[in-house]
């Protein structure tokens, strides 16, 4: 089998590790299990996502949106949805101190500032 790689770079290597996996076949990794089918993951996220497939809905945890008919499986994805609902000046954003970039997440931001640095000073590592 003729690996066939893509063109993508990480800024952090763990990162690059985790992409990685996608090139390697099955057999050199360590894989996840579903123990009802026959559907196997390389990311215990992966598994963790589709093992509720095989839940019934009243065992799953849901968060409901209340002002549209919505729901998340996960607190911080309804986190993230409230923010469409308030209004502009409710909420924080964190703003780039280099150009008018302004971001709802800090995590957004962190990831913008990286533009602003000199290229030696931000390792990347790259898929080839």
């Amino acid at each position: 089998m003729t690996a066939v790689f893509v063109p993508t770079s990480r800024n952090k290597k763990s990162n690059l590790t985790t992409h990685m996996l996608i090139h390697k076949d099955a057999s050199e990794v360590k894989t996840y299990d579903c123990s009802f089918c026959s559907y196997k993951a390389k990311r215990k996220s992966h598994i963790t996502r589709h093992m509720l497939i095989h839940k019934d809905a009243s065992e799953i945890t849901t968060y409901d949106c209340i002002f549209v008919p919505t729901r998340r499986n996960e607190k911080i994805n309804l986190t993230t949805h409230m923010l469409i609902h308030k209004d502009a000046s409710e909420i924080t954003t964190y703003d780039c101190s280099f150009c008018s970039y302004e971001a709802k997440r800090k995590s957004n931001l962190s990831k913008h500032m990286l533009i602003h640095k000199y290229a030696s000073e931000i390792t990347t590592y790259y898929c080839k």
